[in-house]
């Protein structure tokens, strides 16, 4: 099976998504699946000599160049997101073919591109959800509850997050939000029981 992995971050990488998403790309290599990555540029916090580094090296990564900090600014921050929504775009609309997209919620609502993959070339695409936008936006105060913005990102949560084939949510709390956007199938991750939670 070819699996491709969107995410903004990834090993060697030292964020918390990187290490997560790369554990799996991991255990995915390790079952013989062909696994490759679009990740955004190489961050300022990085271990390339990790042994989770090492076991990944049969994945083809592809990233901008450049180095993301989070110390840099939130300019720079989209900057670093609108190159990996552009690499994703180029990616899909060239042609390439994967059974299955796995999607991460960093850069924000980057789901949304890779649906391009599935109108494309019929790839499942899988949501992999770590925060729930644009909910996350409106509770850090990033923009106004009901604000044209938040209303034109509910919107677009209703009419594309229905058309994914999937999404794993860390908990019951965040599933139910997820079905309220209309995903049938969702993965409910639970400690020591993960459960399977089907929406219609």
């Amino acid at each position: 099976m070819k699996v491709l992995f969107v995410t903004q971050v990834f090993v060697p990488d030292m964020y918390a998504n990187a290490l997560l998403s790369g554990a799996l790309c991991r255990h995915l290599l390790q079952q013989g699946h062909q696994v490759s990555v679009l990740a955004g540029p190489l961050s300022d916090v990085t271990d390339p000599e990790s042994q989770l580094a090492r076991e990944v090296e049969a994945a083809i990564v592809r990233r901008p160049s450049g180095v993301h900090s989070k110390s840099r600014g939130f300019g720079r921050r989209l900057v670093s997101f609108a190159q990996l929504y552009a690499s994703v775009l180029r990616h899909a609309a060239g042609g390439r073919r994967y059974d299955v997209v796995i999607v991460l919620t960093l850069p924000p609502m980057i789901y949304v591109a890779a649906l391009l993959f599935r109108a494309l070339s019929g790839s499942r695409v899988v949501l992999w959800c770590m925060d729930v936008y644009p909910e996350v936006a409106v509770e850090t105060a990033v923009i106004r509850r009901r604000g044209v913005v938040h209303l034109m990102l509910r919107a677009l949560n209703r009419w594309c997050l229905p058309r994914l084939d999937a999404a794993i949510a860390l908990d019951g709390d965040m599933a139910n939000r997820l079905a309220q956007y209309g995903i049938r199938r969702i993965e409910a991750i639970r400690t020591g029981n993960p459960r399977r939670t089907t929406c219609r």
